[in-house]
């Protein structure tokens, strides 16, 4: 990081010190890289239910990637959100998990001990 960058950074903190939401809301947008890659995903499963019912998704262009053999490919951004939810051929059962920020390799976790997997209107 440039001297500059990083009296930039320091700027940014002081002035916003005491509100820490847009200090970290600035710090992102200036740190943010938009960067095109090829997410390489790791589904580690502890549900019932079989890898190939999950999906990865890009929050922000909705597109979305299938697991295969426990890992998903997904071109993306640096940094965008992503998250675990089930396929859209799942019917009448909802999933999502936390977004996360993109980046070349990363694991996602299917944690349904404190999931409530419910069933949504017919």
């Amino acid at each position: 990081m440039k001297l500059s960058s990083v009296f930039a950074v320091i700027c940014i903190l002081l002035c916003f010190g005491t509100n820490t939401l847009a200090a970290e809301s600035l710090l992102k947008r200036f740190l943010h890289n938009d960067d095109i890659i090829v997410a390489h995903i790791k589904l580690r499963n502890t549900c019932d239910i079989d890898d190939k019912y999950f999906i990865v998704r890009d929050l922000n262009t909705n597109k979305y990637a299938n697991f295969y053999n426990g890992i998903a490919k997904l071109n993306t951004r640096m940094n965008s959100a992503l998250q675990l939810q089930l396929s859209p051929s799942v019917k009448y059962v909802r999933f999502e998990g936390n977004a996360i920020a993109a980046k070349k390799k990363l694991e996602l976790i299917a944690d349904c001990r404190d999931r409530d997997m419910r069933m949504i209107g017919r």
